[in-house]
């Protein structure tokens, strides 16, 4: 290694001449990007996106395969390199057969995460659900009972048969938050010193004054009428929508704290300027559309004319509305139809819905036709009111025209075209005109003409909300005109985001534009692909009678039960990628603004693998980088991947075409975090799989001695995947992980007063404890009478090193495997401790011999070409005279469970005997190796009580035993003799690791749980305790066989998982 002097981006440096471009464009923070490097493997420059310009050079460099050299000028970023790396991604994109997210989001104005919510339904993560629908829809269980479910019109499945009942899943969680004892409350972020009004309590209003005050901004509502909800309230009758719903809902978002202020009127009580002057920082005007359209034909200010926006309106006030006889409605909306059916329950004989184009133009939901039709509410379609005929004041019917379809128009519908001649009079009692509605520009008062300037429609960003006033943003139907109550709860929340921006000073305040693929755009789906998926009937929704409904305002619809919801949630194709959060292919493409149609053609779409327990595999999303074979064959050392086919039919795939459960992979899930796209992803078994962005904490594995590092994702308080955190993580360590979030408000609750009954008993404490957690104990055992049996006691290679309180060098982890190296792995560590062997694969040398002693030669060790040897003592036959050095792997206590008792200490013995240095690095199936000193202490116990610290929760416990739980305790379990304490990974204590390592533990969870020091500090006073610190041994060598008396570990505790049989 040598230094060497280069210009990298115009600025000159000194750096070594072993790191390549990209390395060092990574210490001066510049990103280059990449989707073929990966830092485990030597690179090879396969997808050309991280090319640089190089002076002297007649093409563009790869920076990840390029090193350092005297002199050499790099450039990183130009409009060549630019081009050239958009022109890489988009050819990578137009084989890339995948959806970003799925249509149900995409078809979403409010952007909510369809796909997530209904996965986390399916798993029974309700809480998690109601979570996720909340970062985008503040009104859930409103919504779920009025939303025009654009998602399902897009909603994949019914290809297969029928769409999902998204909606109602929606609502089932929602009603399940909202009577729960303790509704979801986000967490609001501290006070930025910053204070917005929202002029109008409507649903976008409200939407935005959530989003907001969650940021810590101080928000106030300034709302003309008595009650806040807006159209919600006032244009959606009781029985599609019940107040009481709508008005728990409304205050769940002013509990956080948000400031109402009722009867205030625009340009009558405040102006907009007033608002900034009394020291706003930003206003939103969401005021709706309030005023109703006209019909526009004579006579129609006749008394019995009503505005159908107003009716609704006068119901909603309680106000005696006189309605009877026949009645039309004009108009084909979801108004329209609302005023129809309230006018049959207010007593109506008869309801016309008179309409100017067939049943099939009507914007109106289907189920609000159908219900309407099963009510008896009549339809006179292709029909034109053209006057009203009146007597005196009062109209006494219509005159219409009947009309004809054209082709279609601006909206997308066939335009009516008038038949004439064909005009004839209706007679009606009332007449309700429900044919559109529009916002009051006039209650702007002076800003009308700067924010109305062509006097039609109000300038505005549109997607930011910002209107000519830079202070004043608006949003929902007072930007856009009559619409949607999802679309004006998303304009809400676009204004909030645009604002908080504002506020912080950012130069722009529009969202950055996302790359989305979707299947569509390269290829139609196919009937293979759909195939892969059984036809399931969509769940129906109990609804009341049509004779039981019409005559009173009683809610229609019913809320799923849970079963149903189950199964409907269950139908749910998981069309959106898993790896949308993560996928660096989406991220460059949304950095080099790529397209993914540009090179549209002839698309590869293997279907996918689903046939692993824990991986997922969709090769119509490979990229061919090539990461998951070479870090399976190289770094794994198994080999399961590898290019099948050839030139465009080329796929990544098991040898032959395989699925993945019909080769010798180990599930370790490697492959995924090399993954850069979502080819590869985690799944848990019997589990929809989820996409989310959840909170990351960098932590350790919980499972065994290694103590791998990970970074735990969670989300509302579940782990929801693992990712490793340097170097790499075993099948356990990366799929096993718990539920904590079942119990997650559960709290230590106990009667202490119970202990008194528990003295003079034998305590078995989990290995898995923290240090503290494990002295705290042996101070109480003290004060009790206990007599505290040791884990490590099982093996007498543990004691041994107990009594001389050392361990061995320990050192494996930390040291390089020198030239003739005799490599032994005694017990099945692929099993209890496998990243031991993964480290193993990248240490050997060619020189290395490796000995197996197992009763079985596993995969890797096959493919290390390791000795292997059945036969406890059959290393004994063996010459290791030629070998400078010996290193050593054993489990002891699994060693013992193998050969019999004794088998761990003689087979260290044999090895250390002689002249040879050995290196013995100790493994456990448990996570802490600090008791180990204490497993020489002789118990000749006949104490009857047993005292149980276990980390499985499914025991039984006889009388006289009193069990202290590290999980939480089944139903199974005697609780009055149980004491719920923090898992391991829920504790901040010390731990000591088979690396030679105490560390600290990161302590994942809501902390509700107490770890036992906390509990026995309450209990006997212990306040502090001290974590022993343990030395190694010089030079390894033969150890005393020593076996005092030990208890025996019962087989109904958390040993039976490693104790040895007797």
């Amino acid at each position: 290694m040598a230094q060497v002097n280069i210009i990298f981006n115009g600025q000159n440096f000194v750096s070594d001449d072993d790191l390549t471009i990209l390395d060092f464009a990574k210490t001066q923070g510049v990103e280059i990007p990449t989707l073929c490097y990966d830092e485990r493997l030597t690179p090879y420059g396969s997808c050309f996106l991280c090319v640089v310009e190089v002076k002297g050079a007649r093409t563009l460099i790869p920076a990840c395969a390029t090193k350092l050299r005297e002199g050499i000028e790099i450039q990183t970023t130009s409009k060549t390199t630019t081009d050239s790396r958009r022109t890489a991604l988009e050819l990578t994109l137009s084989n890339h057969y995948g959806d970003c997210i799925a249509p149900c989001k995409s078809a979403c104005p409010a952007g909510c995460d369809v796909q997530g919510y209904v996965g986390l339904i399916a798993n029974k993560k309700y809480d998690d659900a109601l979570k996720l629908i909340k970062e985008t829809i503040p009104l859930p269980a409103s919504i779920g009972r009025v939303c025009p479910k654009f998602c399902e019109e897009k909603c994949r499945r019914q290809k297969v048969e029928e769409p999902i009942a998204i909606d109602y899943l929606k609502r089932f969680v929602a009603d399940m938050d909202l009577n729960s004892k303790s509704p979801y409350r986000p967490e609001l972020k501290n006070k930025i010193g910053k204070r917005v009004a929202v002029i109008g309590g409507g649903p976008a209003g409200l939407s935005a004054a959530y989003y907001l005050i969650r940021e810590g901004v101080d928000v106030e509502i300034f709302e003309k009428k008595e009650k806040l909800g807006g159209m919600l309230l006032y244009g959606i009758p009781q029985y599609r929508l019940p107040k009481d719903v709508l008005a728990k809902e409304i205050a769940l978002i002013i509990d956080l704290g948000v400031k109402v202020n009722y009867n205030k009127v625009l340009n009558e009580d405040f102006t907009i300027d007033g608002l900034i002057k009394d020291g706003f920082d930003s206003v939103v005007v969401a005021c709706g559309a309030w005023s109703a359209s006209k019909l526009g034909v004579p006579n129609e200010d006749a008394d019995n004319i009503l505005d159908g926006i107003k009716f609704l309106e006068n119901i909603a006030d309680d106000k005696k509305v006189e309605i009877s006889g026949k009645v039309a409605i004009v108009g084909g909306g979801n108004t329209a139809f609302d005023c129809a059916r309230t006018a049959l329950r207010l007593g109506a004989e008869e309801v016309v819905i008179v309409y100017r184009r067939s049943r099939d133009e009507m914007p109106a939901n289907e189920v609000e036709k159908d219900e309407a039709e099963e009510e008896g509410i009549k339809f006179q379609l292709l029909t034109l009111p053209v006057e009203i005929a009146k007597d005196g004041d009062k109209a006494t019917g219509m005159v219409c025209r009947k009309m004809k379809l054209g082709d279609a128009d601006a909206s997308g519908r066939r335009k009516p075209i008038p038949i004439e001649g064909s005009e004839f009079t209706e007679n009606y009692d009332f007449i309700i005109a429900a044919i559109g509605q529009r916002p009051d520009y006039d209650i702007l008062g002076d800003r009308r003409n700067e924010m109305v300037p062509d006097n039609k429609k109000i300038s505005y960003n549109d997607k930011t909300g910002q209107t000519a006033l830079e202070k004043v943003f608006i949003a929902g139907d007072y930007a856009t005109g009559a619409a949607t109550v999802v679309e004006a709860l998303a304009g809400g929340k676009k204004a909030a985001s645009a604002i908080l921006k504002y506020l912080q000073g950012a130069e722009s305040l529009e969202p950055k534009k996302e790359f989305l693929s979707k299947r569509e755009d390269l290829k139609e789906i196919d009937e293979e692909f759909l195939s892969r998926w059984e036809k399931k009937s969509r769940e129906k929704i109990d609804v009341l009678e049509p004779d039981e409904r019409k005559s009173n305002f009683k809610e229609i619809e019913k809320v799923f039960a849970e079963s149903r919801a189950l199964r409907e949630a269950a139908r749910c194709m998981e069309c959106g990628c898993m790896d949308v959060y993560q996928c660096l292919l989406k991220k460059y493409a949304e950095d080099y603004e790529a397209q993914d149609n540009k090179y549209r053609g002839a698309v590869n779409t293997p279907l996918f693998d689903d046939s692993s327990k824990y991986l997922f595999r969709e090769p119509s999303k490979c990229i061919l980088c090539g990461r998951c074979v070479r870090l399976c064959s190289e770094k794994v050392n198994i080999g399961v991947y590898g290019y099948v086919k050839r030139g465009f039919d080329a796929i990544v795939s098991p040898n032959f075409g395989r699925n993945l459960s019909d080769t010798d992979c180990i599930s370790c899930g490697t492959c995924i975090s090399g993954c850069p796209v979502g080819a590869i992803v985690p799944k848990i078994p019997a589990m929809k799989k989820v996409p989310l962005k959840g909170d990351m904490i960098d932590s350790y594995c919980f499972h065994c001695s290694v103590g791998c590092k990970n970074s735990v994702e969670l989300f509302n308080g579940s782990i929801y995947e693992v990712h490793e955190r340097d170097g790499y993580l075993c099948g356990r360590g990366r799929f096993g992980f718990p539920d904590i979030a079942a119990h997650k408000n559960d709290v230590s609750l106990f009667n202490y007063d119970k202990l008194e009954n528990f003295r003079d008993a034998v305590i078995y404490p989990s290995p898995s404890l923290s240090a503290e957690d494990y002295e705290v104990v042996k101070i109480a055992a003290k004060l009790m009478n206990w007599d505290v049996a040791n884990y490590y006691s099982q093996s007498s290679l543990w004691r041994a090193f107990a009594k001389i309180n050392k361990l061995p060098s320990m050192d494996f982890f930390t040291k390089d495997i020198k030239d003739k190296t005799l490599v032994v792995i005694a017990g099945d560590l692929e099993s209890t401790n496998p990243i031991a062997i993964g480290e193993l694969s990248s240490k050997i040398k060619p020189d290395t011999d490796v000995v197996l002693v197992n009763k079985e030669l596993t995969v890797r060790l096959k493919n290390l070409q390791a000795e292997f040897i059945s036969i406890a003592k059959g290393l004994e036959k063996k010459d290791l005279s030629k070998y400078e050095e010996i290193v050593l792997l054993i489990n002891p206590i699994s060693f013992d469970k193998l050969y019999g008792a004794d088998s761990a200490i003689n087979l260290y013995n044999n090895l250390t005997e002689g002249e040879i240095k050995v290196r013995t690095t100790l493994f456990s199936d448990s996570r802490n190796l600090y008791s180990f000193y204490d497993a020489d202490k002789e118990i000749k116990s006949d104490k009857k009580r047993s005292l149980y610290i276990q980390t499985t929760p499914n025991l039984k416990s006889d009388e006289g035993s009193f069990i202290v739980s590290e999980l939480f305790l089944d139903a199974n379990i005697i609780e009055e003799n149980s004491l719920k304490l923090s898992y391991s990974f829920q504790d901040d204590g010390t731990f000591l690791n088979s690396r030679n390592q105490y560390y600290q533990n990161v302590a994942i969870g809501d902390g509700k749980i107490f770890s036992l020091r906390n509990i026995f500090k309450d209990v006997f006073g212990v306040d502090k305790v001290e974590v022993i610190k343990h030395n190694n041994v010089d030079v390894e060598k033969s150890l005393p066989i020593d076996k005092p008396g030990s208890a025996d570990f019962p087989e109904d505790c958390f040993i039976k998982l490693y104790s040895i049989k007797k």
